[in-house]
Protein backbone atom coordinates (compact mmCIF):
# COMPACT_ATOMS: atom_id res chain seq x y z
CA UNK A 1 0.00 0.00 0.00
CA UNK A 2 1.35 3.15 -0.66
CA UNK A 3 1.68 6.03 1.95
CA UNK A 4 -0.38 9.34 1.74
CA UNK A 5 0.94 12.51 -0.03
CA UNK A 6 2.79 14.80 1.44
CA UNK A 7 3.38 18.26 0.91
CA UNK A 8 6.35 20.27 2.37
CA UNK A 9 7.01 23.36 3.88
CA UNK A 10 8.63 25.83 1.00
CA UNK A 11 11.50 27.20 3.79
CA UNK A 12 12.74 24.24 5.72
CA UNK A 13 11.22 21.09 3.97
CA UNK A 14 9.50 19.87 6.84
CA UNK A 15 6.05 18.26 6.70
CA UNK A 16 3.07 20.58 6.26
CA UNK A 17 -0.46 19.91 8.16
CA UNK A 18 -3.72 20.75 6.24
CA UNK A 19 -4.91 22.84 9.40
CA UNK A 20 -8.21 23.75 7.33
CA UNK A 21 -10.03 23.65 4.18
CA UNK A 22 -13.17 25.36 2.36
CA UNK A 23 -14.56 23.40 -0.58
CA UNK A 24 -15.05 26.00 -3.34
CA UNK A 25 -16.28 24.23 -6.25
CA UNK A 26 -17.32 20.93 -6.92
CA UNK A 27 -13.90 20.33 -8.40
CA UNK A 28 -11.55 22.38 -6.13
CA UNK A 29 -10.97 22.91 -2.55
CA UNK A 30 -9.00 25.82 -0.73
CA UNK A 31 -6.30 24.96 2.41
CA UNK A 32 -4.78 26.23 4.78
CA UNK A 33 -1.32 24.44 5.89
CA UNK A 34 0.75 25.02 8.69
CA UNK A 35 4.98 23.80 9.14
CA UNK A 36 5.48 20.83 11.44
CA UNK A 37 8.77 22.32 12.62
CA UNK A 38 7.89 24.65 15.28
CA UNK A 39 11.51 26.87 14.74
CA UNK A 40 10.22 28.01 11.22
CA UNK A 41 6.48 28.35 11.91
CA UNK A 42 5.29 29.13 8.16
CA UNK A 43 2.08 29.17 7.50
CA UNK A 44 0.20 29.48 3.94
CA UNK A 45 -2.75 28.74 1.96
CA UNK A 46 -3.15 26.79 -1.40
CA UNK A 47 -5.38 24.86 -3.07
CA UNK A 48 -6.40 21.27 -4.45
CA UNK A 49 -8.54 21.15 -7.73
CA UNK A 50 -9.53 18.08 -9.80
CA UNK A 51 -8.50 18.69 -13.68
CA UNK A 52 -8.68 15.67 -15.25
CA UNK A 53 -9.95 12.42 -15.26
CA UNK A 54 -8.16 8.86 -15.74
CA UNK A 55 -10.95 6.34 -16.04
CA UNK A 56 -14.01 7.68 -16.23
CA UNK A 57 -17.03 7.16 -13.43
CA UNK A 58 -19.55 4.73 -13.72
CA UNK A 59 -21.67 7.09 -12.09
CA UNK A 60 -21.40 10.56 -14.34
CA UNK A 61 -22.55 13.79 -12.96
CA UNK A 62 -23.80 15.39 -15.88
CA UNK A 63 -22.71 18.93 -14.57
CA UNK A 64 -18.90 17.83 -15.00
CA UNK A 65 -16.62 17.47 -18.03
CA UNK A 66 -13.21 16.73 -17.43
CA UNK A 67 -10.68 16.06 -20.16
CA UNK A 68 -8.85 12.88 -20.45
CA UNK A 69 -5.57 12.38 -18.99
CA UNK A 70 -3.86 10.78 -21.71
CA UNK A 71 -0.01 10.80 -20.43
CA UNK A 72 1.54 10.02 -17.15
CA UNK A 73 0.68 12.32 -14.93
CA UNK A 74 4.19 13.13 -13.71
CA UNK A 75 4.97 13.71 -17.10
CA UNK A 76 1.99 16.08 -17.60
CA UNK A 77 2.09 18.26 -14.42
CA UNK A 78 4.73 20.78 -15.58
CA UNK A 79 2.68 21.19 -18.66
CA UNK A 80 -0.73 22.43 -16.49
CA UNK A 81 -1.36 26.50 -17.39
CA UNK A 82 -1.00 28.39 -13.77
CA UNK A 83 -4.77 29.02 -12.35
CA UNK A 84 -6.02 32.17 -14.15
CA UNK A 85 -5.38 35.22 -12.52
CA UNK A 86 -8.88 37.20 -12.02
CA UNK A 87 -9.55 34.12 -9.69
CA UNK A 88 -9.71 34.96 -6.09
CA UNK A 89 -9.59 31.70 -4.28
CA UNK A 90 -9.02 33.34 -0.81
CA UNK A 91 -11.65 36.44 -0.95
CA UNK A 92 -10.58 37.08 3.03
CA UNK A 93 -6.67 37.65 1.99
CA UNK A 94 -4.63 40.67 1.38
CA UNK A 95 -2.28 41.18 -1.33
CA UNK A 96 0.86 41.57 0.60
Amino acid sequence: MRGKHQLYCPHCNAKLTIRSSRQQHILLRSIWLQCTNILCGFTGAGIIEITHQISPSSQKNPNISLKKLKRRPDKYIKDIDPVADNLDLFPELEDS
